[in-house]
């Protein structure tokens, strides 16, 4: 915002009000898909870069032993969170729309990443 940087690579909630207002100029999203925050930025894949596909993902993790009643009033909580309009509508004002994935789905979506984003780093030859 001060001339400082040329180019970034940042997530879109704190980039988002900068782009709105005119400071910034966003030229391309990480995701599969367009980012609703940026509709008129093309993808990565879009502009003919096939494999820069990221995605930030947060979850909620719970230490190994924990009881089974726990981790199920825990998992029906963060539905009832991640799944409330009004939430949703924060997160999305922010930039960041949030898409809720139960346990077995989240763990499936975490190791199917994992694997393709270790395949890019040994690319780059960042780990063997």
């Amino acid at each position: 915002m001060g001339n400082q940087i040329a180019v970034t690579a940042l997530g879109s909630g704190p980039l988002k009000s900068y782009s709105d207002g005119g400071k910034l100029r966003v030229l391309a999203t990480f995701g599969a898909e367009r980012h609703p925050a940026f509709p008129d930025a093309p993808t990565f894949k879009e502009v003919g870069l096939d494999n820069v596909v990221f995605n930030a993902w947060v979850g909620l993790f719970l230490p190994k032993g924990v009881p089974p009643e726990v981790m199920e009033r825990t998992r029906v909580a963060m539905r009832q969170v991640m799944t409330d309009p009004q939430i949703l509508s924060i997160f999305a004002k922010a930039g960041s729309p949030a898409a809720y994935m139960d346990t077995p789905e989240f763990t499936q979506y975490v190791a199917e990443d994992t694997a393709r984003l270790e395949k890019v780093v040994q690319v780059i030859g960042k780990i063997e």
